[in-house]
Parts: C-alpha cells; structure tokens; sequence
C-alpha cells in the first residue's frame, strides 16, 4: 500500500471513530460556563453539530401589577387549574408542567391527589410511562420515537395521532422544558427503552426544521437553547438560522395560529427578550420583530372589548371555534385574554398595551374565571385556557404558582394540609 494510501485510511478510522464517539457519549457537561459554546454531536454524518446552550435561557416579567391582582384572585385561577382528571392527555400535561414546573407533590384535597409537575415531567419523558400513565387510545406506537437524528416527539397531525395522545404543536414539549429550566442533558427514554436525553429532541427538531412548518413553539425553544449565532442544517441539506425563524413569523398574518392567533405575539416577545441579553437575530430581523410586536398592541387596544376581555375576533381575522376547544365564549375569551396577557408579561413596556388595557384585560380575567364550572366537574378542556390563565397572573404578579398556592392552601387550611408524595396523582385515596 503506498503512504498517500496509508494515510487516507488512517484519516477515514479517526473520522469513523469520532463518530462512533459521539453517536455513543454525548456533548460533555462538565464545564459550568454556559456562555462557552457547547456542541450538540452530530446523530448522524448528514446532520453537523449544533452550538446549543447547557440550560436554556430563564427570562423575568417586567412586573408592575402585583396591585391589581389580589391574593384570592391568583389563588381561585390556580386553584381552579390543578387538574384531578383521569387518565390525563399529553396536551393537558404539557399545560400542566408549563404552569406548574417540577414542583412538589399538592397536598391530598378531598380524599384526591393534583398532578405535580415533577411527576409529570417524569411521564412526558418516558415513553412507557406514557404508555402506562396517559390516555392514548386504541393504537399507541409510541411518543417519542428513536430517529437517525435523535428523538422525534409526535405530534397530533402524524399518522395515527391526534390531539388526545400527542403534543398538538410541533416543537410544544421542547418548549415547555426551556421554559421551566430543564438542562439540556437531562433523560429521556425513547419508544425503543434506550436512554437518551433532551440534546436528542433538539437535535432531531433541527434535523426537521422548515419554514413551512408551525414556527411558534419551536421559536422559542430554539431562542432559548441555541447559542448566538448558531446555524443547523436541516435533513434536507437546507441551512438555517435564527433569523429565518425571525423572518418567517414576522410574515404570519395577525390572528393566524392556534388558540386564535395567540401564540405568534409570544414566540416574537421571547425571540426579543433573549436577543436583549445577548444578540441572536439581526439587527433587521430584530426591528422586524418589533414593528409586528407594535402592530398587534395597536390592534388590541382597539379591539379590545369594554369588560377588559378579547373575542376570537380581536385581530379583525374571522375564525370558526376551535376544535379541541368547547366552543364557549366565556373559555373563548379566557383563551384570548390568558394567551395575551402571557405575552404582555414578558414584553418590554414600550412594545405591549398601556398599562390601563392590561389592567382592564386582568380584571376581564379574573370575573371570567369566577364563572368556570367547580373543578370538580371540569373537563380536561376547562383546564387547558385556564392555564393559561393562571400562568398569566403569575407573570404579572411575579409569583412562582406553586410556592404561592402552597403557601395560601397551608394558610386557608391550616393543620388540614396532608402531603404525601407516595401517593398516586388524580386518584380517590382515603382519609
């Protein structure tokens, strides 16, 4: 064999090998420094590796409402969003753990259990788990499939699936773990019973990413674990940044989108917020972003209804009722206003509504909640705006929910209060 020869198989060995090492010992976590850039190894020779943060980025509401929202206010919203239904649905835990986080276990109330987040982000990152502890239907294949890029999560529109027994929105779970601070390492067991972590959901998000595609939910996460400046190449070969995102949502129509265009406005305030702490879009795509931001906080205030709330409506966009959703016009107008409210909590002043129109709105919210059906009588649906809902007066009043209900049940109940984490969530247990 001549030397050029030798040395070409040598390289093709070391090439091999660091794959081989990479597929099987993921990105090392050992460094504390989260602004160095971490690579997401390459699952396969297509995809190249992504600069993806460790923890994903945290972001602080601006606050200045604790006045108008009072103690029995937040705790009735809260109160009136632990959810007891069983078997539960992906949808309804993924709004559970968005509100709630990893929190403890809640207390026994009336013989029964309420979900904590803990134990709900154990099941949504497990897929026998899921299996066992989720209502999925008649055909179950699997959640979170192994993939040649990583872990693929399904959705409600994939084969077989619907809204009850997968994530509604592409990109929703992986949302839902940046949002709550979940480290990017952390374990996900797959359909197949082979570990892997978060970086494998990422990884195969990226691998998926189109601009035809639901933009919303990915957005965020993306803006919240991906470094400054980080390119991804899709399966197709297509290269892609966060300003393709940036200019994609900047060409959705106002209104369009789930729970009646309510998402969009969110995924454009986290995009801006994470780009104030350290650049990530361009400067163009950024003035962009804020121009839409800007429109629709013209658009609220004009549509907004004179108890404060905002119909379906509100961006002047016809829509039918949704789906999933009871088509009520009280849990209509809890969808809009929560969703909106959500959003004016984490955006900067200048680019959301007066501070009148987001009182109004909070005082809208707090007479429409009032008139939920008891919680015992609620449907998984109930649950789903109402979450939204609670989320919203904790942003605005900068309040971690479960450490406040917590704290007004102990108070309301005193020596009553009974934890037991052991005990199974939504079930009868006796006293």
């Amino acid at each position: 064999m001549k030397p050029s020869e030798r040395i070409l198989v040598w390289l093709c060995l070391v090439f091999a090998a660091t794959g081989i090492a990479m597929l099987f010992f993921p990105w090392s976590t050992s460094a504390t420094n989260d602004v160095t850039p971490t690579l997401l190894p390459a699952r396969t020779g297509v995809i190249p590796p992504l600069a993806v943060r460790r923890t994903p980025v945290q972001l602080t509401p601006f606050g200045g409402f604790e006045d108008a929202i009072s103690d029995d206010t937040l705790y009735f919203a809260l109160d009136t969003s632990i959810a007891y239904s069983n078997p539960p649905t992906i949808a309804q835990l993924l709004h559970e753990l968005r509100l709630w986080k990893d929190a403890s276990p809640f207390p026994v109330v009336d013989g029964r259990v309420g979900r904590s987040g803990a134990w709900t982000k154990n099941v949504l990152l497990d897929d026998a788990k899921c299996a066992a502890s989720v209502q999925f239907g008649e055909a179950f294949d699997g959640f979170l499939v192994r993939t040649r890029y990583g872990i693929r999560v399904l959705t409600a529109a994939d084969p077989g699936m619907n809204a009850a027994f997968a994530q509604g929105h592409y990109g929703q779970l992986l949302q839902v773990m940046a949002e709550i601070g979940t480290p990017l390492n952390t374990k996900v067991i797959d359909d197949t019973g082979m570990p892997g972590d978060l970086g494998d959901l990422l990884a195969d998000a990226a691998a998926r990413y189109s601009t035809k595609d639901e933009q919303e939910f990915t957005a965020v996460a993306f803006a919240c674990w991906l470094q400054p400046g980080a390119e991804w190449m899709n399966r197709f070969g297509e290269t892609h940044t966060m300003d393709d995102i940036a200019q994609r949502l900047a060409s959705i129509e106002i209104g369009e989108g789930t729970c009646y265009g309510g998402h969009l406005p969110y995924a454009i305030t986290v995009i801006l917020r994470v780009n104030a702490q350290e650049r990530i879009i361009s400067e163009t795509a950024q003035r962009d972003l804020e121009s839409r931001l800007s429109n629709f906080t013209r658009i609220l205030t004009r549509s907004q209804r004179d108890d404060g709330a905002w119909d379906p409506d509100w961006s002047g966009v016809s829509r039918e009722p949704e789906g999933v959703m009871p088509a009520t016009e009280e849990l209509d107008r809890i969808t809009c206003t929560g969703h909106h409210l959500e959003w004016f909590a984490l955006a900067p002043p200048h680019l959301r509504p007066d501070d009148a129109v987001v009182r109004k709105a909070i005082g809208a919210l707090d007479k429409l909640l009032i008139n939920l059906p008891p919680k015992t009588e609620q449907s998984f649906k109930d649950m789903l705006p109402s979450s939204h809902a609670a989320r919203a007066l904790c942003l605005l009043r900068g309040e971690e929910p479960f450490e406040f209900w917590l704290r007004e049940f102990t108070a309301r109940n005193g020596e009553k209060v009974d934890i037991q984490p052991n005990r199974e969530p939504g079930k009868l247990h006796p006293q």
